[in-house]
């Protein structure tokens, strides 16, 4: 694939998460995909990959990402991006809150010569989002 191929599967997957579209995720995902971001209680499978999203979209309806930059190298693209929301449901053992957050996240996407992502590893500002909604105090 071409950078620009790579490029343009990477806006659709971040678009598909935007529609809440887990049939295009599903389809768009390797069957031997493996995460490499850990989260508790998922396993590190594309199918857990998928039980993630259905909870990550019943919790935060609201939510939105976006692609800020990306890097292509090879079979890889990294990509810097922005994720919002607003946690209405519990999430991985997070309360409801009712509160938004905007956060930054990398995320480092190994592609297929078909264009399904094979592996995804990556970081989120999950303190940066805890404080946003309350869960653990600012500092001062």
């Amino acid at each position: 694939m071409t950078p620009e191929e790579m490029r343009k599967g990477a806006e659709a997957f971040y678009d598909a998460m935007n529609r809440k579209d887990i049939d295009f995720i599903r389809e768009n995902l390797a069957d031997d995909f493996v995460e490499y971001q850990e989260m508790p209680g998922i396993p590190p499978t594309k199918e857990g990959v998928i039980k993630m999203f259905e909870g990550m979209f019943a919790a935060m309806p609201d939510a939105r990402s976006e692609i800020i930059d990306t890097v292509v190298s090879g079979n890889k693209i990294a990509i810097r991006g922005r994720f919002s929301a607003t946690q209405t449901g519990e999430f991985m053992g997070m309360p409801a809150t009712n509160k938004p957050f905007s956060i930054e996240a990398m995320d480092i996407v190994e592609v297929t010569e078909d264009g399904k992502s094979k592996s995804h590893s990556g970081v989120m500002d999950a303190m940066g989002m805890m404080m946003q909604v309350g869960l653990i105090p600012s500092p001062e």
